[in-house]
């Protein structure tokens, strides 16, 4: 559809400025000529048709007010959109009295016009008591209605329903139809009366009627038992025309739209364009006029048939027609609600009248642009060595920051804070250190006199936070989302950052950033570990510091802190550290104090951040190793007879407990039945073999085990070890058997690293299954050196597994893979038998050890950037400690 954009001023012949004075139309509160028992803080004047009133160039000549023909002073004036306000002082408030206020000519500003002389006047009586007056309908008393549903009638001092029995009537006068009437309810002020579910559309002409003493009215105490007289309202339901078309049926498009705001398209005119299918034309004979509200009050002018050709324009375009109406010039419209209303019979299409239509849009008010002194300046800088009573505390804390407006807001008004929004105080990496909200109690958010204190003493649990405010080095903002502040006349203030910088405290924590080594992870003691601190070029001890182990919050240990003085922490057990009562739950935490050594990162030197390792280094329970058991787990045999004798042997020295006893079991789906089919006696060869031996029935018989699954299990406990000088129990062990007289599968592992191989460094291991058609992984490969034990997530890529070690730099020594019994699904069955390889890891002592001394390289840092080229392994010798990459390998370099 073609769009029509037409330029306003040259449609309608209009300009916004008009140099003689205009009438002033406006409301009040207190309303004009009333009388109210307390003195306002206030008074607002609210302007209808205007955009902008501003102080006029005669207001300090042209504003004069007396308070019983007194002179009287206010105690200031301000603007805001279509209002103005007049403030009465605090200290001369009005008790008793009539207040005239005369606005003379060019006083006020509207829309840059002047105002033409008006006399605004209201009473302060506190003994007044209103008297009962007549009612205010909704819809107004003799309007002409659609229809009728509900009927509101507002009537000042009812207090409530009489006993008398007497009821409210609606009656049809034109067909002498009554209606059913609910018992008018009083809410507050207002008699709601309601007329069955459906709306009343009948035309005619309809009298709504309450009579007399229905209502109790007055005041408390004083109220009398049905005094009220009777209310009566007329409305006038006119017969919809005939061969009346639908407005909204043709209409193709209103201007403005989501495309064009409102906001946009009435700074300078409020004009609404229509668009309609079909030859559309003004109908001259109608007296109807079509009207623009703002917030219910009439706005602009009402257009009727006589304002053809200069505020309603009705322009054909082919096959449609664009009707413009014109109801105000503005220089920009004020918030609110603003709805269209026109009328049936005003247009015609084709001949025939068009219904009513009526259309309403939401312009939000404009936020004030006010400028807002900040202690400490904005865009300064908060030095913490310098305490001053307001901003810095004692403690070298950055504890408040002040704004300061006189006309910002009331200082005792409770409901300064106008939107949900939060004005947020965050750091220089974005993160949110203090927040601000309208709950003063928790935020000490706390205006006085024109101007706030923002506290951040209480201001949350965030690491740059402390008990009395902030004391870390960096950059702080704070944002304010619009509304969040607002003037002393109610309007919203516009959204405003400001900007601190910090100095004299510790450096950000989040430029403290480290890596550990070890890694957390499963020790049977407690490791050495090494701090490494990002960017940091020195390292001085505090002293000689220490940190501590903790366990369910009780030292337990302490470590010996040192330092390489470039960039490095070593943290050294002063003794063995293992746990009083090991089992999985025994977590423990490394606390390296703040302030154990000072840091030199970015050419900023200061104190270290505490240093808490939370929830890592978990001490394993040590266990004695798995028995070798021949025929190992996962073999198919077949017969039962197999399962007669069961041969062990260990490297360890054990000690069985002859109460528990090994036990076979069958299994069906993946089940182990509850209870044994045999059990076995156990005979030792020497201190390391042995053998089990199934015992037989009580008739000497053995039982008899049919083809199937079946699993041999040591109980936990059956049998101990002496490690690191205790006696530990076993771990429950199970071995699973398959009795058949088919032959299994066979399949062949290919190992990588090879066993029995020696390594500089390892990665990843691989297992590749020769002979299978897939694969899949079921559990974690296994890796110990004896003292360390690590599980390894593995990924099957077709036929190979590959088992990536991410979390580990392995030490020197041997170290045994295991893929454990059920740990691989291998042609979709589970594969019952364990793989186990060992290989050996040996770091070289020098680079020449892995490159030959007459090997040249290229050296990279980590972060990829070329530090040496063409060198060998004599210029490696002057490079600092740490890791490098060097012909495409990790190296790591130590001293």
């Amino acid at each position: 559809m073609k769009k029509l954009l037409l330029s306003l001023s040259m449609l309608f012949g209009c300009t916004v400025a008009f140099a003689a004075p205009v009438e002033a139309v406006y409301t009040a509160d207190p309303a004009d000529n009333s009388t109210v028992t307390e003195s306002p803080t206030t008074i607002t004047l609210t302007f209808s048709g205007v955009t902008k009133v501003e102080d006029g160039a005669n207001l300090e000549t042209a504003l004069t007010a007396t308070l019983n023909n007194a002179e009287y002073v206010f105690g200031g004036t301000r603007a805001s959109n279509n209002e103005y306000y007049l403030s009465i002082p605090r200290n001369n408030p009005i008790t008793n009295g009539t207040l005239k206020v005369t606005f003379g000519e060019g006083a006020l500003s509207l829309d840059g016009n002047p105002n033409a002389p008006f006399t605004y006047t209201f009473t302060v009586d506190p003994t007044y008591v209103p008297t009962p007056s007549g009612p205010v309908f909704t819809p107004a008393n003799g309007s002409v209605v659609k229809s009728l549903q509900t009927i509101s009638v507002v009537v000042p001092g009812v207090l409530g329903q009489s006993d008398a029995d007497v009821k409210a009537t609606l009656v049809n006068k034109t067909t002498n139809a009554s209606y059913s009437v609910s018992y008018p309810d009083v809410d507050g002020t207002t008699i709601s009366a309601t007329f069955g579910k459906a709306e009343i559309t009948d035309p005619g002409e309809y009298v709504f009627t309450i009579p007399a003493g229905m209502y109790w009215i007055g005041s408390w105490g004083e109220e009398e038992e049905g005094n009220s007289p009777e209310y009566t309202a007329t409305y006038t339901i006119e017969a919809p025309v005939a061969d009346a078309v639908d407005f909204s049926s043709v209409l193709t498009q209103v201007l403005p739209d989501e495309s064009m705001p409102a906001d946009e398209y009435w700074e300078g005119a409020v004009t609404v364009m229509l668009t309609v299918k079909g030859e559309a034309a003004i109908n001259a004979s109608s007296a109807a006029k079509a009207t623009m509200t703002l917030n219910g009050a009439a706005f602009g002018d009402a257009l009727s048939a006589a304002d053809s050709g200069t505020k309603i324009m009705v322009m054909p375009d082919g096959e449609e027609t664009t009707i413009g109406l014109m109801f105000a010039e503005v220089e920009k419209p004020a918030g609110g609600t603003y709805t269209l209303t026109v009328p049936q019979g005003l247009f015609t299409i084709g001949g025939k009248p068009l219904t009513e239509y009526t259309h309403s849009w939401e312009i939000k008010a404009g936020a004030a642009d006010i400028n807002l002194a900040w202690n400490p300046t904005a865009d300064g800088t908060i030095d913490l060595t310098s305490p001053d009573s307001k901003v810095v505390s004692s403690g070298s804390y950055w504890q408040n920051f002040y704004t300061t407006n006189s006309g910002l807001m009331s200082p005792y008004d409770d409901d300064f804070v106008t939107i949900e929004e939060k004005a947020i105080l965050t750091n220089e990496d974005g993160e949110i250190i203090a927040e601000f909200s309208d709950d003063w109690s928790t935020n000490c958010l706390m205006p006085t006199n024109g101007q706030i204190r923002w506290s951040i003493q209480k201001a949350g649990a965030t690491a740059d936070i402390k008990k009395n405010g902030i004391n870390t080095n960096g950059t702080y903002t704070l944002t304010i989302p619009e509304g969040f502040l607002k003037t002393a006349a109610g309007e919203p203030v516009k959204a405003q950052t400001v900007t601190w910088t910090v100095t004299g405290g510790i450096s950000n924590e989040a430029l403290q950033e480290y890596t550990c080594s070890p890694e957390p992870g499963e020790y049977k003691v407690y490791p050495e570990i090494t701090l490494t601190y990002k960017d940091c070029t020195k390292i001085v001890l505090n002293g000689k510091p220490t940190a501590e182990v903790t366990l369910s919050n009780k030292t337990i240990g302490t470590f010996t802190i040192s330092t390489d003085g470039v960039d490095k922490v070593t943290l050294t057990p002063n003794s063995e550290i293992t746990t009083l009562a090991p089992s999985e739950f025994s977590v423990y935490r490394v606390i390296v104090p703040a302030g154990a050594y000072n840091l030199t990162i970015n050419n900023i030197e200061a104190a270290n951040s505490e240093v808490k390792l939370e929830n890592v280094y978990k001490v394993a329970t040590p266990t004695p190793d798995p028995l070798t058991i021949d025929p190992e787990t996962g073999s198919t045999l077949a017969s039962g007879d197999d399962l007669r004798y069961i041969y062990y042997s260990t490297e360890q020295t054990v000690t069985f407990d002859a109460a528990k006893k090994a036990r076979l079991y069958t299994v069906v789906d993946g089940e182990r039945s509850a209870e044994p089919i045999a059990s076995y006696n156990r005979t030792a060869y020497d201190a390391n073999k042995g053998e089990f031996y199934m015992a037989a029935n009580e008739d000497g018989s053995y039982p008899e085990l049919a083809e199937g699954t079946y699993q041999l299990v040591f109980p936990s406990g059956f049998y101990r070890a002496v490690i690191g000088g205790a006696s530990r129990s076993s771990e429950e062990q199970v071995l699973t058997y398959i009795i058949s007289s088919v032959a299994p599968k066979e399949y062949t592992f290919k190992l990588t690293p090879e066993a029995g191989a020696t390594l500089e460094e390892l990665e990843d291991l691989f297992v590749e299954v020769e002979g299978a058609e897939t694969v899949k992984v079921l559990l974690p490969l296994q890796l110990s050196n004896g003292t360390d034990k690590y599980d390894v997530v593995g990924v099957a890529n077709g036929l190979t597994v590959d088992y990536m070690i991410t979390t580990q730099e392995l030490t020197d020594g041997e170290w045994t893979a295991t893929v454990p019994a059920s740990g691989l699904e291998i042609d979709g069955t589970e594969y019952l038998k364990v793989i186990t390889w060992k290989f050996n890891i040996k770091t070289p002592d020098s680079v020449a050890g892995i490159f030959g001394d007459d090997t040249l390289f290229n050296v990279y840092n980590a972060a990829g950037i070329i530090i040496l080229s063409n060198g060998n392994a004599d210029d490696l010798r002057t490079l600092a400690p740490g890791l490098y990459i060097i012909n495409g390998k990790k190296v790591i370099i130590r001293k």
